[in-house]
């Protein structure tokens, strides 16, 4: 159900048509704007002057985005000020704010208490608590108020510098709002948890970042020279040399060095919602690599050494110009979960050599900017944005669990699997059938949208938050999809499509199921009801009863698996360019032939097949795979599964 921001009042009016899997502004709710301008009121994205103790108002340092309190241009004293999380318009005391100065870029207190306005890219470094000297309720122009950042230290002065180094508000740490005269924005609530389109949260919030928007904001004009999801790039460094993986090296480590144009120069971008569209300054996106990995940044150090993006893995990127589409030609930065960005060093030093790429600065100048160029395409993400497939409504009306179904599962108990939605933990002792037990399954792989026994699938929680296992301990805290948040189904009754009332066991990626203590297994630290990941067999305590929510299942898109990755042409093809337009329909045309005249000895992709060995003493044996610990054998047993193996090809072809 689609709830009003503030979680009472009239619905929103309801759309018709598919939602995506991943959500976008078009789907985000639009605060209301029609209160009137002469309000004392503080509201989302009011233009607004922080004057302290002293008669000087906080101002930003257009060239170094360094903060101050001094008598500068009214300009550059201007902030706009938006609720970290939507609800009513009003800004309340403890609430959490942002600030974006005259520059664009966003206040943040850095670990070094300093305060600066250098990127527009959002991160808890940026998020402050406003809180009212009076106590309680709707901050009015004209209040007193401390600004509390994300390690609990107050904007303060010193020296007609800001910093935030005390934890503690005095007068010094305090600042008089008062509102400037600027045409109010309307404000796009959106959220940060961009992974489906079900927010259940207590009070209708879909937070955790309200974007500005125009009133009438002009469509974006795209160009041959826009950057898309998909695309191929080079980057080239500030003085024209290229990021590539290192030669010679399985590490994965990278280097920037002039050289030409090969494969490991190039990378592909994948962005973090899914969909085939223009990437813009600010979004986070996955880079893929030659070797097949992703790109990981990690105490300063960067490789591509990774095959499932998670938190890690995603950048932000940040256009040198400032918030818009990237465009081929500009120069951007990439910046690290670490709030750090990617550079290439200008130097020899212990350990690292010239043209090293690091992730060490937390500024964004000369060897911080990368140079986007469009590089041919001889490889491809297997994260399916491209072309997404669209789950077949019609099986929902069956008992088949299918992509996108909100789910109960019920633990040995009787009890549902349920989420603290204030820290992440997981435990079965739910059995009210409240929104904090609803659980959304998705495949990793698309397919026709059915879930069956073996596949591998995430578990959003009602918080946008997916299920994770870690360590033998179970949280739903990371947005972000990575294999500790990838478990494997697995129908008790064995192979086959799951259905509503299955048992079923959950396997994490270490290979320990997802089981309910009890009494017997309880140890240090746990309780009856807590769910774990400890155990590698799939017995009475790992088991759960899967039940469908009574909710209506939303179509949506599934878009997270190289089945539905768009094919791309063999780079090894040689044939006259000029030829292309001509043969490209032709060769659709040759496919579908071929696949409409299968002949049972002929092995065309997607095909299942079994290897027999042929070897001296193999006896014939058909090669197998040891589902605990992914070690080949030729041992298949009396589980055939076991022993299938679906052949792709790395290029499109005839099929």
């Amino acid at each position: 159900g689609i709830m009003g921001l503030s979680g009472q009042g009239p619905p929103l009016t309801y759309l018709p048509g598919p939602l995506r899997l991943a959500s976008s502004p078009d789907l985000c709710a639009q605060v209301d704007i029609a209160a009137p301008q002469s309000t004392r009121k503080l509201a989302a994205g009011d233009a607004i002057f922080l004057e302290n103790l002293f008669g000087h108002r906080l101002a930003v340092d257009e060239a170094s985005g360094a903060l101050s309190a001094t008598d500068r241009d009214e300009q550059w004293q201007r902030f706009s000020i938006e609720p970290v999380r939507c609800g009513n318009r009003y800004i309340h005391s403890g609430d959490k704010v942002v600030l974006v100065a005259a520059t664009g870029n966003r206040v943040e207190a850095l670990d070094d208490e300093t305060v600066f306005a250098r990127t527009t890219a959002s991160s808890f470094h940026g998020e402050f608590t406003i809180e009212r000297t009076v106590g309680p309720g709707i901050v009015n122009a004209g209040d007193l108020v401390s600004l509390k950042s994300h390690a609990g230290k107050y904007l303060s002065v010193r020296d007609a510098d800001v910093f935030a180094e005390r934890t503690w508000s005095e007068k010094l740490q305090t600042w008089q709002i008062e509102k400037a005269q600027q045409e109010r924005l309307s404000v796009q609530c959106c959220s940060a948890r961009e992974t489906s389109q079900m927010f259940h949260t207590p009070a209708g919030l879909s937070g955790p970042i309200c974007v500005e928007h125009e009133v009438n904001p002009p469509k974006p004009v795209l160009t041959k020279d826009t950057l898309m999801s998909g695309d191929s790039v080079f980057l080239r460094g500030r003085f024209g040399e290229k990021m590539a993986l290192k030669t010679g090296v399985s590490d994965g480590s990278l280097h920037a060095y002039r050289g030409g144009e090969e494969r490991w120069q190039k990378f592909v971008i994948e962005p973090l919602r899914c969909g085939h569209g223009p990437i813009s300054s600010g979004d986070q996106v996955h880079f893929l690599a030659a070797n097949g990995k992703r790109i990981s940044a990690l105490n300063g150090k960067v490789f591509a050494s990774v095959p499932v993006a998670g938190r890690r893995e995603t950048f932000t990127i940040v256009r040198s110009k400032g918030p818009g589409i990237v465009k081929l030609g500009d120069h951007v930065g990439f910046k690290t979960l670490e709030d750090k960005y990617v550079s290439v060093a200008n130097k020899n030093r212990k350990g690292v050599r010239i043209g090293d790429v690091l992730a060490g600065q937390p500024w964004f100048i000369t060897w911080e900017q990368w140079q986007v160029e469009k590089a041919p395409r001889d490889f491809v993400s297997d994260a399916c944005c491209a072309d997404c497939c669209k789950v077949n409504s019609s099986v929902r009306s069956t008992g088949s669990i299918t992509a996108g179904d909100a789910i109960y599962l019920i633990g040995n108990f009787g009890h549902k699997l349920a989420i603290d939605a204030s820290w992440g933990s997981v435990n079965a002792r739910g059995n009210a059938g409240e929104e904090w037990e609803e659980f959304i399954i998705e495949p990793q792989r698309c397919g026709n949208g059915i879930i069956s026994s073996g596949d591998r699938v995430s578990w959003l929680a009602p918080t946008g938050n997916l299920l994770s296992a870690r360590w033998g301990f179970v949280f739903a805290n990371s947005p972000m999809r990575g294999s500790n948040e990838t478990f494997t189904i697995e129908r008790k009754l064995g192979p086959g499509v799951v259905k509503a009332g299955d048992e079923i066991g959950l396997k994490s990626p270490e290979g320990k199921y997802l089981a309910v203590i009890n009494n017997k297994t309880r140890g240090p630290g746990l309780w009856k009801g807590d769910v774990v990941a400890q155990w590698e067999f799939f017995m009475e305590w790992e088991t759960w009863r899967v039940e469908k929510a009574p909710q209506e299942a939303i179509p949506i898109q599934c878009c997270s698996g190289p089945s539905s990755t768009q094919q791309l042409e063999d780079p090894a093809d040689k044939s006259d360019p000029a030829d292309k337009s001509v043969s490209a329909d032709m060769k659709q045309e040759t496919i579908k032939a071929a696949m409409y005249s299968r002949t049972t000895d002929i092995v065309f992709k997607g095909d299942a097949i079994y290897l027999r060995a042929s070897g001296q003493g193999a006896n014939g044996k058909r090669l197998a795979v040891d589902a605990e610990h992914g070690l080949l054998n030729t041992n298949a047993g009396h589980f055939e599964k076991w022993a299938q193996f679906i052949i792709e090809p790395q290029h499109c072809s005839d099929g």
